[in-house]
């Protein structure tokens, strides 16, 4: 196995940064499941990841999970970390899919009008 992902980690120029192993078989999962599809999604990420960003949030705090006691935060917070954008690009390119779009989250979500359902919700006056 080591081998393997030493592999898939300079397809991805990857010397530090996440990987994610079970995208690729969520990729394998959507090329068997239908011959054709739209699959939208959207997420924080980057592009060409050069640290790591695997992060522990707990009552609004960010903590790193390399400076801390995991054993404090286990079961009472939520861990995250960046897509690594290269990764979807591969993965796209391997199942040939046709990308139309990919956008950080912040981006995809001005573009699908996001500030202006706020706004409109602000106007309204309407419970959230």
């Amino acid at each position: 196995m080591e081998a393997k992902l030493k592999e898939k980690c300079e397809i991805l120029n990857l010397k530090k940064g996440e990987l994610s192993l079970e995208l690729e078989e969520f990729f394998k999962d959507l090329d068997k499941a239908s011959k054709k599809f739209i699959f939208a999604s959207f997420d924080y990420g980057v592009f060409n990841p050069q640290q790591f960003s695997i992060r522990i949030y707990q009552k609004h705090e960010v903590f790193n999970p390399f400076e801390i006691t995991l054993k404090d935060f286990f079961g009472k917070s939520d861990l995250t970390y960046n897509v690594n954008f290269n990764q979807i690009q591969q993965l796209i390119k391997e199942h040939d899919f046709k990308l139309l779009a990919l956008k950080k989250q912040n981006q995809a979500l001005i573009d699908f009008g996001f500030e202006e359902l706020l706004k409109y919700i602000k106007d309204k006056n309407l419970k959230t």
